[in-house]
């Protein structure tokens, strides 16, 4: 708070120090000390012990001490030791610090076990007198009748110990306190004390306290130096005296916020008054301490920064020109790094001053020389002191810039190098306009060689200046020889007549000239430009000369084919006219004429509407004016009107024509008188045409009903052929392969031979009537495939399984190769069977025994293709038959037709299935060495991934048997439905060996009676036959709820298209046509039984 250091000392103390002081001060040296002890009040309101140590600093000139630097030590604890001497004299044993008992004699008549060891510690031994300083204190205080004081030091410790005098009694007791802390702490202050009065003493910089109101209370002794106050004319001035006056206002901102900062140094810097008169600039760091017990002012360091001031203003002026240069300017130092860098550095290279300062110049700028290096560059400016050049240098985003580049060492005082000064012009876009330049001329330069007419310049005395390639062509020179001469060196006596005089007619007069003259027979159009100077006079002339020849050639030709259209024109056969807006400007000599007139000129300028008949005016003109309104070609027909006033009918055509005075419009104009009579005769031509041609539709519609019901009998006839042959067939192969498997018992060899052939001939006419009813199917466009995934390899086994039998007959090998890329194939199963079949059956045919025949399917991918090829060692095939194999009907002659049998349909209908597949079949044989047949479909390799579902193809005898059989002989029952005796022999045989139990029904009535009392497991329909047909049987059938799930397989002779399709519509599950093999009919019978089982 600011109050004078008595207001705080203790009012009984004060009046004991107070009037003492004064007298003490006068008689203390500087730097001398006064030492007391007296009670202080701290900020907290309580009284503290403090042991007092003050000494003058500074007198006045009366010798008055002025100034004061005090210490003080708290000596709570020696004062409490005093206080505590009573408490601890009646237990003297639990005292923690040492207790003496001590006589006048020097007697030691107590001690506490502490005591023993401070005297043990002084060297004492255990008898004789105390040490002597003890035995004095004792004397003393029995002197002085009071306390008394003493500090040793012992074994390292300080101990400060108080001697009490006991009243009455002739002895003292000493009791020691433990002081080592404070003793040290008393050093430390006296050796601060001792340097803050040498720092204060010999700093370089003036050092002043000074109170809170700007007075000055105390200044170091260079304050002269610094601004040549001695200290006894600065003491008790106020700052604001010396400051300024620009910076009075400042300066008591600054003080305020001193103020407001207790402990924060702030720097600033002002100006003060010198006593010369003259203005310093003063640094100054002012720290608020005026809280601080020890100082309690505000310390103020300064120093005198004139001359720094007066360096940065020049250095600013030199900133501000370096900054106003357009060239960069950097510096660097002896180890590169940028010390110097101007405004215009920043513009060029993007960084600011403050980022690169201290920097390596290589980190900021990376530069590419056009010859040399940045190495080789330095050496140069090492050895010359400069170095020049052009160099490549990066901007800060990486886009590339040209310098000129200036270097100059930089030296000190004694010439040494301290580094290195770079000028650098930023001379990008000069380099571009340079090279802009050299285009542009290597441009003009292309361009004018590259022109077919002759240009050059030349000057006043006719020297070629520029000239192109086309000019030294001209005058039959090499360019590099036509520059820089006379150009009338070049012309040959004679070559000329008109050129030389007439550019030095050009030449005199400064005057644009134009003229054509013939040069070794060809004719040139010369164009001459003159330019005159700033002064008026002739500069240079520039020579254009276009070779006209061909362009003379061409208007010669443009005449004559001028004169030759003038000709088609006058005498084309139909009218010609040319009109705008509908007025006539020209028509031809047939126009003319067609309108009864004589000349032209009797119709030209006149309306066309006039040569129209009145009745077609209204049409014309509007026809005129949507021409006009839409330019493009008309064709209309209308009626003229003759000279004559008769009318003719006309076909006109018009067209939107650019004539050179105006768009204008041609009309072709053709009399239709002829061309009318002859199309009135062609319409009644036409008329009777359609009246035979609507005869002729009668008759033709009737035999398409002809041709229609000729058809449906003939399906109806191969239906019945169809029925009538398979129904037989069913029971001559039954029959047949029941005697070849042993069923109504053994056979002898000849019988078993006579069933093999009933069995094969069978077989053979089933093959004749599959191929005439499956051609029949696809001429008549009914066969449609049927597409699936299938096997590749499992379709082979089965076509070879099929022929197996007839080629071991003959001792024939077979084989299977199949590429292992092609595994499933989308395809018809059936038909894919049959082609291979047919194929196959024809190899075995013509193969004499022993040979051999096999399949090989491979598929090309790229082509999206897969080809089955069945071959052969066969008898072979002639180059000139193969054009007749693939017709229906049609056997080879020769040996063929005498050895082996055959309709002819083979191959005709493999060719037929495989066009519905969108493939193709083809041929590779020669006589004598065997066939190889292919069938070529579409095909795209299969991939799992997309899960397909793929059908059961496989032949119906590898699915597992039903467990009807399993479970006892006769327990699966099976009713047949079937009007033949033949057929049922032949089944029942089969069907009964196999284990089942077979139910007959030889009419549609029974068969729907006996399945409702049998309930059978399975049912094999007939499709034909007298009382119900089979497709009503199943209905009525389905219609009992008990016997909808029995599966019912259509065993019949139909086999035309659509037969399928309608039984299982009618609910059955399966369909068998006749005849059925013994094995495929159990097939069909067990994977029926499993599926409903299952």
């Amino acid at each position: 708070d600011h109050r004078l250091p008595v207001d705080l000392i203790h009012k009984e103390d004060r009046g004991r120090w107070a009037p003492a002081a004064q007298l003490a001060y006068s008689k203390l040296d500087n730097g001398a000390a006064r030492e007391g002890e007296l009670r202080v009040r701290d900020a907290a309101g309580y009284w503290r012990g403090l042991a007092i140590r003050e000494v003058v600093i500074r007198r006045d000139t009366d010798n008055a001490a002025r100034w004061l630097l005090g210490t003080g030590v708290e000596i709570n604890k020696r004062t409490l030791n005093t206080e505590q001497t009573g408490s601890f004299a009646s237990f003297p044993e639990e005292n923690p610090q040492p207790v003496l008992r001590v006589s006048q004699a020097g007697t030691l008549l107590y001690a506490n076990p502490a005591g023993y060891r401070l005297l043990a510690c002084l060297g004492w031994a255990t008898e004789g007198p105390v040490p002597a300083a003890l035995g004095r204190l004792a004397r003393q205080t029995r002197r002085a009748g009071n306390n008394q004081y003493l500090d040793l030091e012992c074994g390292g410790r300080h101990f400060h110990i108080t001697s009490v005098k006991i009243p009455g009694r002739a002895y003292a007791n000493l009791y020691a306190l433990d002081s080592t802390a404070e003793a040290y702490a008393y050093a430390q202050q006296r050796s601060a004390e001792h340097r803050f009065q040498a720092l204060i003493e010999h700093t370089a910089d003036g050092f002043a306290l000074v109170d809170a109101k700007g007075n000055i209370r105390y200044v170091g002794p260079e304050n002269v130096t610094v601004l040549g106050f001695p200290r006894d004319e600065s003491l008790n001035l106020s700052i604001f005296d010396r400051v300024h006056p620009d910076d009075a206002d400042r300066a008591q901102q600054i003080l305020s916020q001193i103020l407001h900062s207790p402990g924060q140094p702030m720097r600033f810097e002002i100006r003060a008054c010198h006593r010369d008169g003259s203005w310093r600039w003063l640094e100054i760091v002012a720290t608020n301490r005026l809280a601080d017990p020890d100082i309690e002012a505000i310390t103020v360091n300064y120093r005198d920064v004139s001359q720094r001031k007066q360096a940065e203003s020049r250095l600013r002026e030199q900133a501000m020109l370096v900054d106003q240069v357009s060239d960069a300017i950097i510096a660097v130092d002896n180890d590169l790094l940028i010390r110097a860098w101007n405004r215009a550095a920043e513009q060029i290279y993007g960084w600011r001053e403050l980022e690169v300062l201290g920097k390596p110049v290589h980190e900021i700028i990376r530069s590419e020389f056009s010859s040399g290096n940045s190495d080789s560059a330095l050496q140069q400016v090492i050895r010359d002191g400069i170095w020049h050049g052009e160099i490549t240098q990066y901007h800060r985003d990486g886009h590339p810039i040209q310098v000129l580049s200036s270097v100059n060492v930089l030296l000190d005082d004694q010439g040494n190098v301290t580094g290195l000064a770079a000028v650098h012009k930023d001379i990008t876009e000069r380099k571009r306009s340079e090279e802009a330049l050299q285009e542009s001329e290597q441009i003009l330069r292309t361009f004018l060689n590259a022109l077919p007419e002759s240009a050059m310049l030349i000057d006043g005395q006719g020297k070629v200046l520029v000239a192109n390639e086309a000019a030294a062509r001209l005058v039959g020179s090499e360019l590099a020889d036509l520059q820089g001469t006379v150009l009338a060196d070049f012309f040959r006596p004679g070559m000329v007549k008109e050129p030389l005089s007439q550019i030095s007619a050009a030449l005199r007069s400064g005057q644009s000239a134009r003229f054509i003259a013939e040069i070794d027979d060809r004719m040139l159009d010369y164009y001459l430009y003159p330019t005159l100077d700033k002064d008026g006079q002739l500069a240079r002339v520039a020579i254009v000369s276009v070779d006209v020849t061909e362009q003379e050639r061409a208007l010669a030709a443009l005449a004559a084919s001028e004169n030759r259209l003038s000709t088609l024109f006058q005498e084309a056969p139909i009218g010609i006219c040319f009109t705008r807006f509908g007025m006539i400007l020209d028509a031809n000599r047939t126009y003319v004429d067609m309108f009864g007139y004589t000349e032209s000129h009797e119709i030209v300028g006149r309306s066309v509407l006039e040569l129209t008949a009145p009745n077609c005016r209204a049409f014309v003109d509007a026809t005129i004016k949507k021409r006009l309104r839409e330019p493009g070609r008309q064709t209309f027909e209308t009626t003229g009107l003759r000279r004559d006033g008769s009318t003719f009918p006309l076909m006109i055509s018009n067209a939107s024509v650019q004539l050179p005075d105006g768009p204008a419009s041609i009309a072709f104009v053709l009399d239709m008188t002829g061309r009318k009579a002859a199309e009135e005769a062609l319409a009644q031509e036409r008329a009777l045409l359609a009246k035979r041609v609507k005869e002729r539709t009668a008759e033709l519609q009737a035999a398409n009903l002809e041709l229609a019901r000729a058809s449906r009998l003939k399906d109806e006839f191969l239906a019945n052929m169809s029925h009538e042959l398979r129904t037989p067939l069913q029971a001559i192969l039954g029959l047949s392969e029941n005697l070849m498997t042993l069923v109504p018992g053994p056979l002898n060899e000849k019988q078993l031979q006579y069933a093999r052939l009933i069995e094969e001939s069978g077989r053979h006419l089933l093959e004749l009537i599959n191929d005439i009813l499956d051609y029949s199917k696809i001429e008549a466009g009914k066969l449609e495939p049927e597409l699936s995934y299938v096997s590749v390899a499992n379709i082979c086994r089965a076509g070879l399984q099929l022929v197996g039998s007839q080629a071991t007959r003959k001792s024939l090998k077979t084989s299977v190769n199949v590429d292992e890329q092609v595994d499933i194939i989308q395809a018809d199963e059936r038909i894919l069977k049959q082609m291979l079949v047919n194929l196959l059956s024809n190899a075995v045919k013509f193969t004499p025994d022993g040979g051999q025949i096999g399949i090989e399917v491979t598929g090309d991918e790229e082509a999206g293709m897969v080809r089955f090829t069945v071959w052969d060692t066969g008898i072979g095939i002639t180059a000139e038959d193969f054009p007749r194999l693939f017709q229906p009907f049609v056997q080879l002659e020769g040996g063929l037709n005498r050895h082996y049998a055959g309709t002819g349909l083979g191959l005709a209908l493999v060719a037929r299935l495989a066009a519905l597949h969108g493939g193709a079949v083809g041929v590779e044989s020669t006589s004598s060495q065997g066939s190889r047949f292919t069938v070529s479909l579409p095909w795209q390799r299969y991939a799992p991934a997309a899960q397909q579902v793929l059908p059961v193809t496989e032949s119906p005898s590898a699915l597992p048997a039903t467990d009807a059989v399993g479970n006892g002989r006769g327990q699966t029952k099976i009713l047949l439905i079937d009007d033949t005796k033949a057929s049922i022999v032949s089944i029942l045989d089969v069907l009964t060996v196999a284990g089942y139990r077979v139910i007959i029904a030889e009419t549609g009535q029974d068969g729907v009676r006996l399945a409702a009392s049998f309930q059978p497991d399975l049912i094999l329909m007939d499709i034909q036959m007298p009382d119900m047909d089979g497709i009503s049987v199943t209905r009525q059938i389905r219609d009992l709820p008990k016997l909808r799930a029995i599966p019912i397989v259509a065993l019949t002779a139909l086999a035309m298209p659509g037969d399928r399709e309608r039984c299982l519509a009618a609910g059955m599950d399966g369909y068998l046509s006749k005849p059925v093999s013994n094995g495929h009919l159990l097939d069909t019978v067990r994977s029926c039984l499993h599926v409903r089982n299952n």
